[in-house]
């Protein structure tokens, strides 16, 4: 079917010509597998884009989360972003090699949801700084007070007892657990920007299709500021 779509497509671009200047034969199946290669490539981008856009985490799971690794020792105070990425996000899908949010470990924790909003951030900057910003954003309460019961591991329970209890639904979408590291993150880009397989270049594309646009996490030194498809994001 897709072959016939596509003669279809080149035989009335041929016949469009005026008469007797119609392309010679090998110009007509250059122009074909062109076509082809574009459609594919298309196709391709596309579904790349939905999967990223399927990736979305609740304000829960992600709160949970920090909360949880915390716990365990995997996240300290004052990591960074980067260091997450490394210390928790690669080693925790090495063997499924995929995308944070499609792992069994956070299948077993409510999975993926579709995002609200994206978070633009600063891999340089803290953890802690981007986890706070969705709690600040979703529940509009007093940041200070956020912070105290995010560090005391207490900001979930306070939340779901409060009025504003419904924002623990908020989801948001985060590039460092939305991109697959393995495929095409900066540490290991299997895939190169512009590859119709590359996901860490269409953040763009993700953004155009989530309605509530985004928030940025702005560390002391506004490094988020410094990254081209952040304030790409910012005047969208």
């Amino acid at each position: 079917r897709l072959r016939s779509f596509l003669d279809a497509r080149v035989a009335l671009f041929v016949i469009s010509w005026p008469m007797g200047c119609a392309p010679s034969g090998s110009l007509r199946v250059g122009v074909h597998r062109d076509y082809h290669s574009r459609f594919v490539s298309k196709c391709e981008s596309d579904s790349v884009v939905r999967r990223l856009l399927s990736r979305g985490i609740s304000l829960q799971q992600l709160l949970e989360l920090y909360i949880e690794l915390s716990v365990a020792g995997t996240v300290c105070p004052g990591m960074r972003t980067c260091q997450f990425v490394h210390d928790a996000v690669v080693p925790k899908t090495s063997d499924e090699r995929c995308a944070f949010m499609d792992s069994q470990f956070m299948h077993e924790r409510g999975g993926t949801h579709f995002p609200h909003k994206l978070i633009s951030h600063s891999w340089g900057d803290e953890l802690r700084d981007t986890v706070l910003t969705a709690a600040i954003d979703a529940s509009q309460l007093d940041p200070q007070q956020l912070g105290e019961w995010l560090d005391d591991g207490t900001l979930v329970r306070r939340l779901k007892s409060s009025s504003e209890a419904a924002c623990l639904s908020n989801a948001y979408w985060l590039c460092y657990l939305a991109v697959n590291q393995h495929l095409s993150s900066c540490n290991c880009p299997q895939y190169h920007a512009g590859h119709p397989g590359c996901e860490s270049d269409k953040f763009d594309l993700v953004m155009s299709h989530i309605s509530g646009g985004i928030v940025v996490s702005l560390g002391p030194d506004l490094g988020a500021l410094r990254r081209g498809w952040g304030m790409l994001g910012i005047g969208t």
